[in-house]
């Protein structure tokens, strides 16, 4: 879930203009447990995708917008770390089936979903500062109907948006002293 191979799911990445990430299951694995995996494997894709973003916007050329952006997502990375760690906790303990990975997972896929579309059009289309900033507003408008991802996009284009309030706050400064 975090981008760690396993003895039974392997990690496939297609290197090209759009960089593809799929999973392999062992072929052994009995089939109604491939089938659960495989519902999970979007989540993980997800986080790896949102990773590999921060990563790559967290240079100084990606500007300020694209730093404070790339912050709330490592914030919430960490969440979803957290997430993985205490449903590890449970797996060990016993107390966690592959069932009940897959029904604790879904609040945190409909997020990083969302996330990963936003991140994925900032990629392709090489956004940065107020374009990332309608990107994310735009977003948060068509998730009307989930409130739990619409505030979190909200949050999102507040966080990055206080690095270009700043730049403009500045700017409007040095034109009126």
């Amino acid at each position: 879930m975090v981008g760690i191979e396993g003895r039974y799911i392997l990690i496939k990445t297609v290197r090209g203009k759009n960089d593809d990430i799929s999973f392999l299951v062992d072929p052994s694995t009995d089939l109604a447990l491939q089938e659960l995996a495989k519902r999970i494997f979007p989540l993980c894709k997800y986080f790896l995708l949102i990773n590999q973003f921060v990563e790559s916007r967290s240079q100084f050329q990606s500007g300020l917008v694209n730093h404070a952006f790339s912050a709330a997502l490592r914030a919430l990375l960490l969440d979803y770390q957290a997430m993985v760690a205490q449903l590890e906790h449970q797996f060990r303990l016993g107390r966690l089936s592959l069932q009940g990975l897959w029904f604790y997972c879904q609040p945190m896929m409909r997020s990083m979903q969302a996330l990963s579309t936003v991140i994925q059009k900032a990629s392709v289309n090489n956004f940065s500062g107020s374009a990332v900033l309608n990107l994310l507003q735009s977003q948060a408008k068509a998730m009307a109907g989930d409130n739990a991802v619409r505030l979190l996009l909200e949050k999102m284009t507040q966080c990055a948006s206080s690095a270009y309030m700043s730049i403009l706050e500045r700017w409007l400064l040095a034109l009126h002293p």
